[in-house]
């Protein structure tokens, strides 16, 4: 007796594989956690990202807002700040050194062997501009970190960045899970850049970070976008400053 191409037997052989293959699964999924959760120690954020991961998958769910009107929102709230902060008067910085050691007029030339090491350490990301997956521009970095180098040292001698890196697919994402998708305001974009554009964003940050630590330009206390340091390092000196506070 046949039904939709499948005889008796092979039905019988499905449902007797069927338990072997679920346990098969089950295993693997076992495997897959205690990989992550019992492997090479991570930092903490990585581990709370994975935890939250786990524990807590996305969810879709359907929402009457189209792209237009989430693009108009954005804009809209980019063109307030704007507004906003027209007519405020320039930072007044205060507690930082009187004679700052340099200038930084220009940025210096990459290397070959700095962007090789930016290359591999970006992480796998991939953007729809990007004509190859980034996973791929890693695998061949050899190869492609010599043209790579050339691109960045170009923009950077030319003080011009192409309008084709400033490009970006945004996608709207979110806050909390627990907030109304009716909302706009719940939601935040977020930018995925081409990967030349990431590139050359790194190679000036790095480049600038270095001469504000060095001219002792950042604020004694920011833990945000500085190396060695994160919401842990806040949370600690946040906490001795009132421990001392409280002392006196």
């Amino acid at each position: 007796m046949r039904k939709h191409g499948l005889c008796c037997g092979s039905v019988s052989v499905c449902l007797s594989v069927r338990p072997s293959v679920t346990l098969w699964i089950v295993s693997r999924r076992l495997k897959m956690s205690s990989n992550i959760f019992l492997g090479p120690v991570a930092p903490s954020r990585q581990l709370w990202f994975k935890i939250n991961k786990v524990t807590k998958p996305p969810t879709v769910s359907l929402f009457p807002l189209t792209e237009y009107d989430l693009a108009q929102h954005f804009t809209s709230k980019v063109d307030k700040i704007r507004a906003s902060t027209a007519s405020a008067g320039p930072p007044d910085i205060s507690g930082r050194p009187s004679t700052v050691l340099s200038t930084l007029s220009s940025f210096q030339h990459v290397t070959v062997s700095e962007v090789d090491k930016l290359i591999r350490r970006a992480p796998c990301k991939h953007c729809p501009f990007d004509p190859v997956p980034t996973w791929l521009v890693k695998r061949a970095a050899d190869v492609l970190a010599p043209v790579i180098t050339t691109i960045c040292n170009a923009s950077l001698q030319s003080g011009c960045f192409p309008d084709f890196y400033k490009q970006a697919r945004v996608t709207a994402r979110l806050k909390k899970p627990p907030l109304n998708p009716d909302d706009l305001n719940s939601f935040r974009p977020i930018s995925n850049l081409p990967f030349l554009s990431k590139m050359i964003e790194r190679v000036v940050v790095k480049q600038f970070v270095h001469h504000a630590d060095q001219n002792g330009l950042l604020p004694v206390r920011q833990s945000a976008y500085r190396r060695f340091d994160s919401t842990e390092s806040a949370t600690t000196s946040y906490a001795l400053l009132m421990k001392v506070t409280s002392l006196h």
